[in-house]
């Protein structure tokens, strides 16, 4: 399929015609709306058709050379439908053919954010031989897929023999609206905050077990000025807790940010930004709060007296993601396809990388040496300071949203493992080996992943998606170990708790049907 702007710019111009619409941009405006949107549309519109047109009687798809466009009427190639007939391909061709194309008009277009999971125990391991690792970019063609499960069906008919069972869930109920995000006190692992569309935040105290009583949760409803309280200006997009003090940074939609102890006090208001924030993060010790947000600025605040400590205006477009690599310097990604590193006290930044297309991640690994990054030029890559281009590029089959360093696995080989794990509009989660800049596993999923999360330890990935199954896997085989179906219709964020008990692990998940869940997950 192909089309041009010019086409696209003439099928509007048509339909406000046709329509004697008037719009102005004022009347419609969404900070909802996710970059390439209608393009999006088109796409998965275009497919949509392809797929339809081609599909024969009999389930099979017909060949057709012929691409689809955007204007003009579609006429197949008739000698290659005829050669279809007469020669028909072999059912694992049909397979493959198939599966491609269901995951292509399945692949939701929607960013999450992510988490990492604090672990100091890995943070002085051996560092990466930069000088040792080429420069290489890596397709997915080569990966092996031996070891690759299939996915979860949405519709539950195949229920795998690894389920969770019910008696190890509980159901946390509270939530009127869709529940966004989800994140443990890493000081106080039995508390759980979580917040969504319905512009509360509820603070968790998790019992041990689902029959053990446990406490109402706290309640914390932001008290918002009337002059910016449009529908959806309220809600609860990003959180995180301070590993020193125990202390809740929540950011809402409506630009401002709020802190809060553990039992629900409020310790300050951050008011700067006049769009949404997109990102907060605690450096380790707890002194400075970072933000990003769609106002296209990063601002630092010191949180014990809610000013401004520095704002930096050094993106052309919306700020998408900070991550610190010290306790005065951190790294922002946006989608004017820059990656900054700032520090405090320095007006411009130490240094600048780039990528093709809009930056939508960027995570410094646990020895904060090396930044990964993901952007919409279907790559995710490894950067250093002491170097201006990449370390590695990964190539992906299409745009990348999400990337998560794996906490270090220490083996007994001469150098630890060290993995990322990203997230792609292909519905499929990938794991790469950095050190040797290669694709280790291809963990395929019905929808697109909305957010994914390395077990503390290392040993397994929990990846929730625009579907209603929870999935744990092996980061070392790459199989499909634990499977749990939900009630929603999607699962927004998961995150594990910081230790596991035993061979008994912990992870929260944030529900579209406004429930969250505590997992038990037994491996």
């Amino acid at each position: 399929m192909s089309f041009t702007s010019e086409e696209v710019n003439y099928l509007i111009y048509r339909y406000l015609k046709e329509s004697e619409s008037r719009a102005d941009a004022l009347d419609v405006q969404n900070g909802d709306v996710q970059p390439g949107a209608l393009i999006n549309l088109i796409q998965k519109g275009l497919l949509y058709m392809d797929i339809e047109t081609h599909m024969n009687p009999d389930g099979t798809s017909s060949e057709c050379t012929v691409p689809f466009t955007l204007i003009g009427s579609h006429k197949c190639d008739k000698t290659a439908k005829k050669h279809k007939r007469e020669e028909a391909p072999s059912s694992s061709n049909k397979r493959e053919r198939r599966e491609e194309r269901r995951l292509q008009k399945d692949a939701a277009d929607r960013d999450r954010r992510s988490k990492d999971i604090p672990d100091q125990q890995f943070r002085d391991n051996d560092d990466m031989d930069v000088d040792r690792v080429p420069l290489t970019e890596i397709s997915p063609i080569y990966a092996s897929g031996n070891n690759q499960p299939s996915p979860p069906e949405p519709n539950g008919k195949d229920v795998p023999p690894s389920v969770i069972p019910s008696e190890d869930v509980i159901t946390l109920d509270g939530h009127e609206q869709e529940v966004f995000v989800c994140s443990w006190n890493s000081s106080t692992p039995a508390i759980l905050a979580s917040g969504g569309h319905d512009a509360t935040t509820r603070i968790w105290k998790i019992p041990q077990s689902k029959n053990s009583p446990y406490e109402e949760p706290i309640v914390l409803k932001a008290v918002f000025n009337g002059e910016n309280s449009e529908p959806g200006s309220q809600k609860v997009v990003v959180m995180d807790w301070s590993v020193q003090a125990g202390l809740l940074a929540i950011a809402y939609a409506d630009g401002t940010a709020r802190i809060y102890t553990s039992s629900g006090d409020l310790r300050a208001v951050l008011e700067q930004h006049n769009k949404s924030i997109l990102a907060i993060k605690w450096n380790n010790k707890g002194s400075y709060i970072a933000t990003a947000s769609m106002d296209k600025t990063a601002i630092v605040w010191d949180p014990n007296t809610a000013n401004k400590r520095q704002a930096f205006d050094i993106h052309q477009d919306v700020v998408m993601d900070i991550d610190w690599l010290d306790d005065m310097t951190f790294a922002t990604c946006s989608r004017d396809h820059k990656i900054c590193i700032c520090q405090i006290g320095v007006p411009c930044p130490l240094k600048t990388f780039i990528h093709d297309n809009a930056v939508h991640s960027v995570a410094w690994d646990l020895s904060n040496r090396f930044l990964a990054s993901c952007s919409d030029d279907c790559t995710a890559k490894i950067w250093s300071m002491t170097k201006d281009e990449p370390i590695h590029s990964f190539t992906h089959p299409a745009r990348v949203f999400v990337v998560q360093w794996c906490p270090i696995i220490k083996t007994t080989r001469q150098q630890p493992t060290r993995f990322i794990a990203t997230t792609c509009a292909d519905a499929v989660v990938r794991i790469w080996d950095v050190i040797k800049g290669e694709l280790r596993h291809e963990l395929s999923h019905s929808a697109v992943s909305q957010s994914i999360a390395f077990s503390s330890d290392g040993k397994y990935l929990a990846t929730a998606s625009l579907n209603p199954t929870l999935c744990i896997w092996s980061v070392k085989s790459g199989k499909l170990c634990r499977t749990y179906k939900t009630d929603a219709q999607a699962i927004f964020d998961v995150c594990w708790i910081s230790i596991p008990n035993g061979d008994k692990y912990r992870l929260a998940a944030a529900l579209s049907n406004g429930s969250v869940l505590i997992v038990d997950v037994r491996l």
